[in-house]
């Protein structure tokens, strides 16, 4: 059946393409996830699943085809010119066989994702910058991405959560430190990522944990996990 009502597409929905685009997408190889784009910070974090038709920017003409503008975060490791013409070859495609006349088919590789981080493994660009930081400057990178940050770190047999010079929290496990102090730097913020980034004596299970607790506490908000090897604190929560 098919979406239109007439040939100038009245009462097509965007969101109903968006669904099928963001579909065909993701079931292509290469594709990691989708994105909503580069926020004003310069990041561009990974959609949850249920959400990813918030990656396709549909536009929709009074006469002629529709155009369809899709955000994806690619896996490391693929070509991503082959990955961003399979996708717009997929997304056409299944348009197509809904019944839904097409003008044009964008993609926009916004991010690579990287599951592990070792000294063997070749970072993309962003990533490489992050790592070869320390100390001062490291930090700074790291808040020039966010408008709030805070830290975590061992001190005096707890883990101590900071934020702009004053401790906030402290709690004998680090991953509820972080998530207390998480939260404290959401209260009241209309939070649209969170990212954890774990530093040179802190091990990335436990980051995983609390990213995890985060996705799972801050559903609308994207989660991010980035290792910084350099960074002596054991963890950084970003806030944006």
């Amino acid at each position: 059946m098919s979406i239109f009502k007439s040939s100038e597409n009245t009462g097509i929905s965007k969101k109903a393409i968006a669904e099928i685009a963001s579909f065909s997408a993701l079931s292509c190889e290469g594709v990691a996830g989708m994105s909503a784009g580069a926020l004003k910070s310069g990041l561009s974090g990974m959609l949850k699943q249920e959400s990813s038709s918030k990656g396709v920017d549909v536009t929709i003409p009074k006469s002629g085809g529709v155009s369809v503008l899709i955000h994806i975060i690619a896996e490391y490791g693929t070509d991503i010119n082959e990955t961003g013409n399979r996708v717009c070859s997929a997304v056409k495609q299944a348009l197509i066989s809904s019944g839904i006349e097409t003008e044009s088919v964008r993609t926009i590789i916004e991010g690579i994702r990287h599951s592990v981080i070792s000294e063997e493994t070749v970072l993309p660009e962003r990533e490489e910058d992050m790592l070869s930081l320390e100390g001062d400057e490291l930090m700074d990178k790291i808040k020039s991405c966010f408008e709030l940050t805070g830290i975590v770190t061992y001190k005096d047999g707890k883990f101590s959560g900071i934020s702009e010079g004053s401790e906030l929290i402290s709690d004998e496990d680090a991953s509820e430190c972080a998530l207390k102090l998480a939260d404290m730097l959401s209260e009241g913020h209309n939070t649209a990522v969170i990212a954890v980034y774990y530093g040179k004596n802190a091990d990335r299970q436990t980051a995983e944990k609390i990213i995890s607790a985060l996705s799972d506490k801050y559903e609308d908000a994207d989660t991010e996990i980035h290792c910084a090897s350099n960074m002596d604190y054991d963890y950084v929560i970003g806030v944006e």
